[in-house]
C-alpha cells in the first residue's frame, strides 16, 4: 500500500495480475524487492509480502476502503524512515547444556522445559541491555526471542534516514563491549516489520 509524499489521506495499492499463488523462485522475490524499492523513491510505502494474493480488484478495494484510517496512520508513521535489522548470535549461557534431553519422563519434560525459560529469560535480559541504547535511535521497534539455534534475538527498527549511520555505530560499539556475542547489523529494507496486521483477508499470504 503506498501514498504518493504529496498526498493528503489517499491510501492506494501497487499491484499485478497473476494466475494462482506465485511461485517463490529466487528471481521473483527479487524482482518484488525490486519494484518494492523502486516505488519508494517517490512513495511512502506498507511492503506486502512476497505471495499475498487477493481474489480479485474488488476485495483489494473493499480491504484498502475497510481500513483506511489504519492505514493511513501506518503510512504517516514509516514516512521518510527505513527497517533496519539486527541479529544477535552467541552460544548457551556457561553451564547450560547445547542441546535438551530425551524426554523419556516426565521429570526430563520438566527439566527441558525449566532450561528453555532459563535461556529465554538470558536472552530477553541481553535483548533489553543491548536495545536500551539503540531505543534511543528509532522510531519504533520489534524483536524475537531465540528464533532459530544459535540466534539469541533478532530486532527490527524503525529510523529517520538520517539516524542509520549513528544507528550502525552504536550496534558497533555494542558488539566491541560483548565479545562472546556477534552482532550483525542489515538494511536499510522496506518497513516490512511495521505494516500493520490488517486481519484481512488476502487468500494466501506467503512470506519468502
Amino acid at each position: 500500500m503506498a501514498q504518493g509524499d504529496n498526498a493528503a489521506n489517499d491510501v492506494e495499492a501497487a499491484y499485478r495480475e497473476v494466475d494462482g499463488v506465485p511461485i517463490a523462485s529466487p528471481e521473483e522475490v527479487w524482482r518484488h524487492e525490486r519494484v518494492i524499492e523502486w516505488l519508494m523513491r517517490s512513495h511512502t510505502l506498507l511492503p506486502c509480502r512476497f505471495g499475498t494474493v487477493f481474489p480479485g480488484r474488488e476485495e483489494l478495494e473493499r480491504v484498502l476502503a475497510r481500513h483506511k484510517d489504519t492505514l493511513a496512520a501506518a503510512l504517516d508513521r514509516v514516512r521518510g524512515h527505513v527497517e533496519l535489522g539486527l541479529r544477535v548470535m552467541g552460544s548457551l549461557p556457561q553451564g547450560e547444556p547445547d542441546e535438551e534431553r530425551p524426554a523419556v519422563s516426565g521429570r526430563d519434560y520438566l527439566l527441558n522445559r525449566q532450561r528453555r525459560e532459563r535461556q529465554r529469560g538470558a536472552a530477553e535480559r541481553l535483548a533489553d541491555e543491548i536495545e536500551l541504547p539503540l531505543g534511543t535511535l528509532c522510531r519504533c521497534q520489534t524483536r524475537r526471542i531465540l528464533p532459530a539455534p544459535g540466534v539469541l534475538f533478532t530486532g527490527a527498527y524503525l529510523l529517520p534516514n538520517n539516524q542509520l549511520d549513528p544507528f550502525r555505530r552504536a550496534v558497533q560499539e555494542l558488539g566491541s563491549g560483548r565479545r562472546q556475542f556477534r552482532l550483525l547489523c542489515t538494511g536499510p529494507w522496506p518497513p516490512y516489520h511495521f505494516v500493520p496486521n490488517l486481519q484481512s483477508e488476502p487468500t494466501h499470504a506467503g512470506a519468502a
